[in-house]
Formats: C-alpha cells, sequence, structure tokens
C-alpha cells in the first residue's frame, strides 16, 4: 500500500472535486479551457455536469472573448497552462439530447482556489479584461473532512473584482448569486475583502517581494500561523505558500 504525498497539485485536484459537485447540485455545468482551446465548434462544445455531458451553444457574441481567454497563457501547445479554470453556464435541469442555448447572462468564468487564494500576476491582469463576469471559489482547508469543508464564493465583473483584490473591500451574502446552497459550509459569509497588494513600480515577483496574505493559514517551514491582511507570503518551490521572511 502507498499513500499519496499531501503535494499542491493534490490540493487544487481536490478543490476542483469540490467545485465540480457543487455545480452539479446548483444546475450549473462547466468546461475547462483546454477544451474550450481544442474545441473546433464553438456551437457545440461539450459542458460537463456531474456524469452528464451537455452541448452548448456558445453566443456570437461571446466568442472573440471565449476564443482570446481560452487560449493557453505561456504558450505551449505541449503542457498548456491557462489562465482560468473553467467557462460555467446554468442550465437547470440536464437533457443530454438537445443541444442548449443559453443566453450570455447565463456564462461566467471560473476560478478554484484553496489555502490562501493567491491569484497571479496574469490572472490579476486578466480581469480587467474580460466582459463576462467571473465566479471565484475558496477553500480555505481543502484537506478538511468533507462535512467539514468550507466553500466561500462570490460573482462580479472582471473589472470590480480587480478593484477590490486592490483596494480590499466587503462582500454581501447575496454576491454568492444563485451558486448558493443550503448545504454548503457554514461560514455565514465570504472572506474576499481581505487587501492584494502588488508592487507596480518594481515589477510583481512573489517569490523576491511577496505579497499580503489574505486568508489565514500556517507556515510550511517556522510552523507558525499566517495572519490574514498583515503577514507577507510567497511560494516555496512545492507550491506551498510560506512566510517571505522564511523563503
Amino acid at each position: 500500500m502507498a499513500r499519496p504525498k499531501i503535494t499542491s497539485t493534490l490540493k487544487g485536484a481536490l478543490g476542483e472535486t469540490y467545485y465540480k459537485e457543487l455545480c452539479s447540485q446548483r444546475g450549473w455545468a462547466y468546461c475547462s479551457l483546454e477544451t474550450l482551446h481544442n474545441c473546433r465548434n464553438l456551437g457545440s462544445v461539450v459542458f460537463k455536469m456531474g456524469f452528464d455531458r451537455i452541448h452548448v451553444d456558445i453566443p456570437e457574441s461571446m466568442r472573440p472573448e471565449v476564443t482570446r481567454i481560452a487560449r493557453p497563457s505561456n504558450r505551449s501547445s505541449g503542457n498548456p497552462s491557462f489562465v482560468f479554470d473553467y467557462l460555467a453556464c446554468k442550465v437547470g435541469r440536464v437533457d443530454s439530447s438537445r443541444v442548449y442555448r443559453p443566453k450570455s447572462d447565463d456564462f461566467c468564468w471560473a476560478e478554484v482556489k484553496t489555502g490562501l487564494g493567491i491569484f497571479s500576476d496574469n490572472q490579476y491582469r486578466t480581469l480587467s479584461e474580460i466582459r463576462l463576469p467571473i465566479a471565484v471559489f475558496h477553500i480555505e482547508d481543502v484537506l478538511a473532512k468533507p462535512t467539514y469543508v468550507d466553500m466561500d464564493w462570490t460573482v462580479m465583473s472582471g473589472k470590480e473584482f480587480a478593484r477590490q483584490l486592490s483596494r480590499g473591500g466587503n462582500y454581501k451574502d447575496d454576491d454568492r448569486s444563485d451558486y448558493h446552497s443550503s448545504t454548503k459550509s457554514n461560514t455565514g459569509s465570504n472572506n474576499w475583502g481581505r487587501k492584494y497588494e502588488k508592487n507596480r513600480s518594481n515589477g510583481y515577483n512573489p517569490k523576491n517581494t511577496g505579497i499580503v496574505a489574505r486568508y489565514g493559514g500556517m507556515c510550511e517551514v517556522c510552523d507558525k500561523r499566517i495572519i490574514a491582511g498583515r503577514d507577507r507570503v510567497t511560494q516555496d518551490d512545492s507550491g506551498d505558500w510560506i512566510h517571505a521572511r522564511c523563503a
């Protein structure tokens, strides 16, 4: 027998699993950006919702943005990397025998964050370039037992979200839109009001300067608490976020 190591890859996969299950419970279908990038016909894109496969017609007005955002951000065909996780669409009850033709208002980009929920420089920059809203989901402790997992989320325009990340702010419960579920966590309200700092004058490089943590956590190096809104953090070689002073 063997046990998998707790890596950033494993944590990310668990976070996406919880996101997909939430979508399935709330009538939302999702499609990875890699699938969109490889799709030759945006009039019939395969979205997933649980075990169901749903064909969705992307509205003409959205297609330029979908095509642009779904390009690999690292320009690699062999090992592509994409700026967001999914394009999500509200479909309600599933009828896999037909092609869904939702309105553009039924779509949003989706990003899943775990732990400290740090946005990359590329993601931050892209937020101001999208017209579709973005839904950002966060799980602070993805390794908790499923009954204790707390997930919070917010849905808003990319530009507004970028402003909130830059300046800090508060979100109300109704910012969760109709992703809300009574079977969700008992967190009460989400925490996207933490400040997200960037050093634009010197160029953004979290490995060199660190950024202010938006969520609390534990440093893997000194085993001391990371205090949200105060401590600067950076990523180690394993992808874990630690105190910048411990790097």
